[in-house]
């Protein structure tokens, strides 16, 4: 985004080129109108992921992205009528989109229909809720009011402080979604306890040994928010899995596809200074491409585990040794990745639920 600098009286200011790189242009016309119907929640999830990665990674789009967007931009107050149940990321889109310089002022007139409608207070979730207030705190506007605002953000942060359901269910894309947003409400990188941290490092295991690839670039996307270093081995990982992405061209809605992992996975190669969308990207519609992992190191640790029974415990030094001379190789390979990590012996301690007689 253009900001302007001081200037003095007898000084001339010239705008930089507001130029779009033709990568942009590329993926925002394939998302736009090569892959899913306008207005279908894979349309608008896929816009979401690429708008919000733009800003994460610092990046100004131009005026070119702008105009090809214009369309779509203008009939977003009708999608949020007929897909009310997706008002939260309909307004991401017209948020993200007026940050990068669009004009119109559309999302803030979304955000004063969906305040009649009480869209809000009627979310079944915590994590809803928050999604929603974090929308219009962005607004300057409240959600739920005040206090229930406030109550809110006390409930999440002791929910994502319970390091201990990181390490032993699926839950790491609520928790990257709930530290972004609380990070952006209320400073949590100055508020973030040993817990909350303890809970994104657990996140990031379970995603590595379960090869939860997109959950695992989300987390790493909101690393750097709390000020914490994503593990070297966690981050080639993901740098690897993002190099073995082929874009074909075409798009075929009866096969797997993995553009949403390759926009998320962008943030983790900014961060390592390999650039955003590197490589050349096909003209017109095409899809993302990963090959299939063959071996599952969760499923082999976790079926392991649970035959020690009364034999099994928190204590990785002691398990070691008879968990990885069951394991295949490629699981082998990766476990012994994540015990290499800071912050993996604590992680195991509550994953391998030690044994207790109820």
């Amino acid at each position: 985004m253009l900001r302007d600098g001081p200037q003095g009286a007898n000084v001339v200011a010239f705008k930089p080129r507001d130029v779009t790189p033709e990568s942009w242009l590329k993926i925002g016309d394939n998302i736009l109108n090569h892959r899913h119907r306008p207005e279908t929640l894979p349309w608008i999830t896929e816009n979401v992921f690429l708008l919000v990665m733009a800003r994460r990674c610092g990046l100004s789009l131009g005026s070119e992205f702008r105009r090809m967007y214009r369309d779509a931009y203008e009939s977003l107050p009708e999608f949020l009528q007929f897909q009310p149940d997706s008002y939260c990321m309909i307004l991401t889109i017209a948020t993200e989109l007026e940050r990068q310089g669009m004009s119109g002022n559309l999302a803030g007139r979304m955000v004063q229909w969906i305040k009649s409608r009480d869209l809000i207070a009627a979310e079944p979730s915590d994590n809803q809720r928050l999604f929603a207030s974090w929308q219009m705190w962005q607004h300057g506007t409240s959600g739920l009011g005040e206090a229930e605002d406030q109550a809110l953000i006390r409930r999440t942060m002791q929910r994502v402080s319970r390091a201990d359901l990181y390490a032993q269910l699926p839950l790491g894309v609520e928790l990257a979604q709930s530290v972004a947003q609380l990070t952006a409400m209320g400073g949590l990188r100055s508020l973030a306890s040993d817990a909350i941290k303890s809970s994104l490092r657990n996140a990031v295991f379970y995603a590595y040994l379960a090869s939860d690839d997109l959950t695992l670039a989300r987390l790493s996307s909101v690393y750097g928010m709390l000020g914490m270093v994503l593990p070297q081995p966690i981050e080639n990982y993901i740098l690897k899995q993002l190099s073995r992405v082929r874009l074909e061209p075409g798009f075929d809605l009866g096969k797997p596809d993995h553009l949403t992992f390759y926009i998320a996975a962008q943030v983790t190669a900014y961060t390592a200074n390999q650039g955003v969308f590197a490589e050349t990207l096909p003209e017109g519609g095409f899809s993302a491409q990963l090959p299939r992992v063959m071996t599952s190191p969760m499923r082999e640790i976790s079926e392991i585990i649970r035959t020690m029974k009364s034999r099994r415990s928190g204590n990785w030094q002691q398990m070691q040794p008879e968990i990885e001379r069951q394991l295949s190789f490629p699981a082998f390979n990766r476990l012994r990745s994540a015990a290499g990590c800071p912050g993996f012996e604590a992680f195991f301690e509550v994953f391998s639920r030690p044994y207790e007689r109820l």
